[in-house]
């Protein structure tokens, strides 16, 4: 009988030399998806625009009640409330009198972030252009402004919205990258 000497190669071995056998097509392949990943954020995916400032929430107490930082800690009791009660459908109503643009001012673009220990939140809206979100979040701060002097809408008598700078920040939200980066992964 005849013996069969053919050597056994580890599998390790075996995966390495078809990786460094092909390694040109991977290559091809990587590119090609990542180009894919390019073309459909191209065609897809649009980029977001996140206008951002900061303002503070400011209650203001009658001189009878009116005792060391009684102010401030009734301003941090209705923190939370003056938040939601921005994205109200009274206080939206408003900003949409104020914005006057083609489209409208939305609830759900409006965020609120703030810290439990301070007075001051950042207000952001986030819209297709950079020029509509910054309106529209002058037009939301301005409608919170109007409305919280109103004394059957307010959250808390003599409350109002103040900018604490004259700045507005503006991100940018989704790129191309993300999806080229993606594609490449998917490829290789």
């Amino acid at each position: 009988m005849k013996e069969n000497n053919v050597v056994q190669q580890p599998e390790k071995y075996i995966s390495l030399k078809c990786l460094t056998d092909n390694w040109l097509i991977i290559v091809m392949v990587t590119v090609l998806c990542a180009l894919i990943g390019l073309l459909c954020a191209t065609l897809f995916v649009h980029p977001t625009y996140t206008a951002t400032k900061r303002v503070m929430f400011v209650m203001k107490v009658d001189a009878e009640h009116n005792t060391a930082g009684s102010d401030m800690i009734l301003s941090k009791t209705y923190l939370h409330d003056a938040t939601e009660k921005i994205k109200s459908p009274l206080f939206i109503a408003e900003a949409n009198e104020i914005y006057q643009g083609e489209d409208k001012v939305e609830a759900s673009a409006i965020s609120a972030k703030y810290v439990e220990e301070s007075l001051i939140f950042s207000l952001s809206y986030t819209d297709v252009t950079e020029e509509k979100a910054v309106q529209k979040l002058d037009a939301t701060i301005e409608s919170a402004k109007t409305m919280f002097l109103n004394p059957y809408i307010t959250v808390a008598k003599d409350s109002t919205l103040k900018e604490v700078e004259n700045r507005t920040s503006v991100s940018k939200n989704g790129g191309s990258i993300k999806y080229v980066l993606i594609g490449g992964v998917f490829g290789a």
